[in-house]
């Protein structure tokens, strides 16, 4: 060393070299990393939070929601639906009537009335048209609560598989050209007329067995119709594809060593079949007819489930939301000429 200078320490030397500034971290640092955000992410229950992609991507499908009941109020408050509506009250008031009559003729007495208020039976609601507030409160509420619940549910199961929403996470992103990134969507509108065929095959069958609608609903414009099944399917594409079969899927991945079955085709089948229970459900409800009801839905859940949910998982969500929406909403046209 030289005379009037310290020494160079060597100990430490590293450390102050690029003092004040942050050490560089290499490649495998940031993967071991980004793969603990990961970890940490999925081990979260609700990843839908303040700031995240996956709440710009719930509002998202929530304005789309909303969108879609507004679609259904034409239906709603057709004149020809409201006369169809009063045939079936009066045949319900009858039935009240003569269950009512059976019900005093039991219990005779005040006192033995009281006693199995219960048991009596329930006077139908008559069918009124509504005005566009009155079927937002009385429907529109309920449809957007039971979305919110399923766009909950779905997104945060779907984020715990291999299942996405591409196009949504680039719109979603705060990089991106949100308008470039939307043009995608239509990419969805081919793949609308695969969704078609169970559906058009369904009404075909149908109409084999004799199944007729009745003559005053064939009144109602077809673009009513339209309108109403496009809006509908919105929510029942969040319950069978975003919730029900990405719940199928998550739990097949999860079993999948012991089921020794591939996850996407196992919960595909399951959720056609669930769904298909679900809508044969709500069909018969309606008709009280059963092989007609089986058709219809068998059709709906071989498009929705079937069709749309392979396109989930191959194209992912957009996809196979814009392609129900697209052939649900063209199907009532189309079923109208073949049923003719």
């Amino acid at each position: 060393a030289k005379a009037g200078k310290a020494p160079v320490e060597r100990e430490g030397s590293a450390n102050q070299v690029g003092a004040g500034k942050a050490p560089v971290e290499s490649g495998g640092a940031r993967a071991e990393k980004a793969k603990a955000g990961e970890a940490q992410k999925k081990e979260q229950w609700n990843l839908i939070k303040a700031g995240t992609p996956e709440l710009r991507m719930f509002l998202i499908l929530l304005v789309f929601l909303v969108v879609g009941v507004f679609m259904q109020y034409a239906l709603a408050a057709d004149s020809h639906v409201l006369e169809y509506q009063r045939d079936i009250y009066k045949e319900e008031l009858k039935r009240y009537e003569k269950e009512l009559k059976e019900w005093e003729q039991k219990y005779e007495s005040k006192e033995a009335r009281k006693e199995h208020e219960r048991e009596k039976p329930l006077k139908p609601i008559e069918p009124k048209k509504p005005t566009l507030g009155e079927f937002i409160l009385a429907s529109g509420i309920v449809f957007i609560l039971q979305g919110v619940l399923l766009l909950f549910l779905g997104i945060n199961i779907m984020r715990r598989t291999d299942l996405s929403a591409p196009i949504l996470e680039e719109i979603s992103s705060k990089e991106t050209d949100k308008y470039a990134a939307a043009k995608k969507l239509a990419g969805g509108i081919p793949w609308a007329l695969a969704a078609l065929v169970p559906l058009l095959l369904s009404v075909a069958a149908a109409r084999g067995f004799g199944a007729k609608q009745p003559e005053v609903l064939k009144e109602i414009p077809a673009w009513k119709n339209c309108l109403s099944t496009a809006g509908i399917t919105i929510g029942n594409h969040y319950l069978v594809v975003l919730v029900i079969l990405s719940g199928a899927v998550w739990v097949f991945e999860r079993y999948r060593e012991r089921l020794k079955l591939e996850p996407h085709w196992a919960g595909i089948c399951v959720t056609v079949l669930l769904a298909a229970g679900y809508f044969y459900l709500a069909s018969y409800q309606a008709s009280g007819e059963v092989v007609p009801s089986l058709c219809e839905a068998l059709g709906i859940s071989l498009s929705l489930a079937g069709v749309c949910g392979w396109l989930y998982w191959k194209k992912g969500l957009e996809y196979s939301l814009i392609a129900a929406f697209v052939s649900f909403g063209i199907y009532p046209f189309l079923a109208i000429i073949i049923a003719s």
